[in-house]
């Protein structure tokens, strides 16, 4: 029978830095076992201790400077617009004012930044860039598509609007990556329901079909049917649905298919459904891209760059 192994009671009361735990007699090769959960870089918590966002967030403020700002996806995570992959660590990016030291090594992700008076906001209890901030910040660092995922994110959180954020980009006209933020812009819409939709509904409108519906209220009379991802038209219409992961549970499948028949019956209206799995690969993106045209009588007129959908050199993946 294994031994268990000891574990100091004061490290049980919630995240823990590496010093600390040195200090309870517990090693840094310890910390990497199956008894530790990895919170931040240099910061655990022991694995009886569920994860949610009250343990992350002090877990931040352990180590974050007194004078930090939360930036990038830890700031979208304190807006509440991001969460981590289940069991994936936050990303400790954050920031202080130019002019000020330069950040410790020690710290992920941290660098100097030209920040105004408008620019920090208070979320959570940390001190971290604006919606409208975090939001350009990561769309100049991301490809085409992620982009879009998080100006729908935002927009629809109802954290930015996307008119005065068009000011604020042109605010930044000089910025790098500025002319990107605002193509992107043009495709951003606050109906979206989730990233996998976003990126969807961007395999047709990058594959140059019309522009689709988002979350459309689909009716027969005064009746309520249903509420359709995208809804394209064309020659024809048709209905695109983006199955989440939920939606392979048996009874959200089961209501998925009764609504399904009602929206063919009602008036022919021929539904296509997708995953998780369609938008990450590419050869996939292009079968859905033909089914879509196919489905509203057209032909695609553009072709698809897997490099819209993800770029090795601007790895943002929402």
């Amino acid at each position: 029978m294994p031994i268990r192994p000891h574990v100091p009671p004061e490290l049980l009361v919630g995240p823990i830095t590496v010093a600390s735990a040195r200090r309870a007699g517990v090693t840094a090769d310890m910390l990497r076992g199956r008894s530790w959960t990895r919170l931040l870089r240099g910061v655990y918590c022991h694995a009886s201790m569920p994860v949610d966002d009250d343990v992350r967030l002090a877990a931040v403020k352990l180590v974050l400077p007194a004078d930090a700002v939360a930036t990038d996806l830890l700031a979208a995570w304190a807006h509440g617009i991001w969460q981590p992959a289940p069991g994936a660590p936050l990303p400790l990016q954050w920031a202080v004012e130019r002019g000020r030291a330069r950040p410790g090594p020690s710290l992920d992700s941290s660098r100097r930044l030209v920040l105004q008076a408008s620019d920090v906001v208070t979320a959570r209890g940390l001190r971290c860039t604006s919606p409208m901030r975090t939001a350009f910040q990561l769309m100049r660092r991301a490809c085409v598509v992620e982009a879009v995922v998080v100006a729908d994110a935002f927009a629809r959180a109802g954290l930015l609007e996307l008119p005065w954020f068009y000011a604020y980009v042109d605010g930044h006209r000089r910025w790098p990556g500025v002319d990107e933020v605002r193509r992107c812009l043009e495709h951003a819409s606050s109906r979206a329901a989730s990233p996998g939709e976003s990126r969807l509904r961007m395999v047709a409108v990058l594959g140059g079909l019309p522009e689709p519906y988002v979350n459309l209220p689909y009716y027969r009379g005064d009746s309520l049917l249903a509420v359709l991802d995208l809804y394209l038209v064309g020659r024809r219409d048709a209905a695109v649905e983006y199955d989440g992961v939920y939606h392979e549970e048996a009874l959200q499948r089961h209501a998925d298919n009764r609504r399904e028949n009602r929206i063919v019956l009602s008036n022919q209206v021929p539904v296509l459904r997708y995953d998780r799995f369609t938008v990450a690969r590419h050869s996939a993106r292009e079968r859905a891209l033909h089914e879509m045209a196919q489905a509203i009588g057209l032909e695609a007129p553009n072709t698809l760059r897997s490099i819209w959908f993800h770029d090795p050199k601007r790895p943002l993946r929402w």
